[in-house]
């Protein structure tokens, strides 16, 4: 990953205007993983190392997928699935899809653009009150808890 430094499972890349994450998170309940793309909007706040949970942007790597199952096929291995296979579908996902989110997620101009052109999938992304205005993403386009203020560390299963 070009550009991004690494922190444990947290990769991070820094812009004049957002750091974008990348983090892969074990579930507490087996060996599956979860691919947790964010950003954090430097406007926003002060921070210069968040973690994917404290990002003003978040969505999971399935959502960005046509074959979330497969994805999720992917990152449980408790799946027999030839690990070269693995790699080279695993390595071609981020490649396809988490890092054009992250690229055109690290700019305000191209993040407004992003969630303009992308209603839908922006629906399923969390996105806080404060970003939202920054971006001029509706909130009457968000659903459930998305709507709320950036829910903290565990939130997610």
């Amino acid at each position: 990953m070009r550009g991004f430094l690494k922190d444990g499972p947290t990769w991070r890349k820094t812009s004049t205007d957002a750091i974008v994450v990348f983090n892969i998170q074990g579930s507490q309940w087996g060996r599956q993983f979860y691919l947790n793309l964010g950003t954090y909007l430097r406007q926003l706040g002060p921070e210069t190392a968040p973690t994917e949970y404290r990002c003003h942007v978040r969505v999971r790597l399935s959502e960005l997928m046509p074959d979330p199952v497969l994805l999720g096929k992917l990152l449980n291995f408790d799946e027999a699935i030839p690990a070269a296979d693995r790699c080279d579908q695993l390595v071609r996902a981020v490649g396809e899809f988490a890092m054009p989110w992250l690229h055109a997620m690290s700019a305000c101009d191209m993040a407004r653009s992003y969630l303009g052109d992308h209603g839908a999938l922006a629906r399923s992304m969390f996105i806080a009150r404060d970003a939202r205005e920054l971006l001029g993403v509706s909130s009457g386009a968000q659903h459930g808890a998305a709507a709320d203020d950036r829910p903290q560390a565990g939130d997610r299963g």
